[in-house]
């Protein structure tokens, strides 16, 4: 699943064992202020991405280019959100995107996300600078807006 990373602050992985201490170091961060959840295909529960909080305010997410446009992403989305507006009582999620990427830009702006700010050149990818786009969703226009 190296096309995970198309859209990633990091280069495609290049071993299984590159994958797995990258899934390992995911778990042990959940005791560092990351939340990460895997994206399931049922009833197979076959993994296809994932999806999460990192320092309790950004929100990333990926899935595999088989399942794009289909509205997988925006289902996890919102189970997540969910979860983090409603159980876990933040009061505000952050998003770091590459304005190059007008898919996840389009799907955070459909769940409520606004954008707040811009920087250039924030993360080296396999030797190309790439900017950010900075978005943002509150607790209260989630509950008008993204929660359905």
């Amino acid at each position: 699943m190296s096309h995970l990373h198309e859209s990633r602050s990091t280069p495609p992985h290049t071993s299984i064992a590159q994958t797995e201490e990258w899934v390992n170091k995911m778990v042990s961060d959940a005791q560092n202020g990351v939340t990460d959840f895997v994206i399931c295909l049922k009833p197979e529960m076959v993994a296809i991405g994932k999806c999460g909080i990192w320092q309790d305010t950004e929100i990333g997410f990926m899935l595999a280019r088989e399942y794009w446009r289909k509205g997988l992403a925006e289902e996890a989305l919102r189970a997540v959100l969910a979860y983090f507006f409603e159980e876990r009582r933040l009061l505000e999620v952050v998003a770091d995107v590459d304005p190059r990427n007008g898919s996840s830009k389009a799907l955070l702006g459909k769940l409520g996300f606004v954008v707040y700010d811009f920087k250039e050149k924030t993360f080296e990818i396999g030797g190309e600078w790439v900017d950010s786009e900075y978005l943002k969703l509150t607790r209260e226009r989630w509950e008008e807006v993204g929660r359905k």
